[in-house]
């Protein structure tokens, strides 16, 4: 019968402690397909740093208004309705972060881009999304109109 020798145990003690780490990693950053390393990639490359906080729940759904602009400093904080839309970048844009918060409490957060997106979280209905989205509608319609 053959000995298994301690290079054998080492050289499978190291490959368990590789694939844990990879494991924890992939865990910690939410990431769990090629698509989501994909992404994870692109947030790293082209969002502002907020998408950190979002991508690790430091900012997360429920927490108040004021304390994520304190903590996540956005771009352009837009009030209408009973909606606050936080975003991360000026002007047009390819790629950015929005976070959405009704009433005090944050509701939905997402990083985008031309060719890929990320919904950190999103705690509304269908309902309650259709409302934001016809108020944000009759919101910029006014703004237009304002233009003119």
């Amino acid at each position: 019968m053959r000995r298994v020798g301690n290079r054998t145990c080492v050289g499978c003690v190291i490959a368990l402690l590789l694939i844990g780490g990879v494991l924890a990693w992939c865990w910690w950053n939410g990431v769990w397909s090629y698509e989501d390393f994909e992404v994870y990639r692109a947030m790293r490359a082209e969002c502002p740093p907020v998408w950190k906080d979002l991508n690790s729940g430091r900012v997360d759904a429920g927490m108040p208004l004021g304390e994520a602009i304190a903590m996540t400093k956005p771009a352009v904080v837009e009030r209408f309705g009973d909606y606050t839309l936080l975003e991360y970048q000026q002007g047009l844009s390819f790629t950015g972060i929005t976070v959405i918060a009704k009433g005090d409490r944050l509701v939905h957060a997402q990083a985008w881009s031309c060719t890929w997106d990320k919904v950190f979280f999103s705690t509304w209905t269908p309902q309650e999304e259709r409302a934001y989205k016809d108020s944000f509608k009759a919101h910029v319609q006014a703004k237009w109109r304002a233009r003119q």
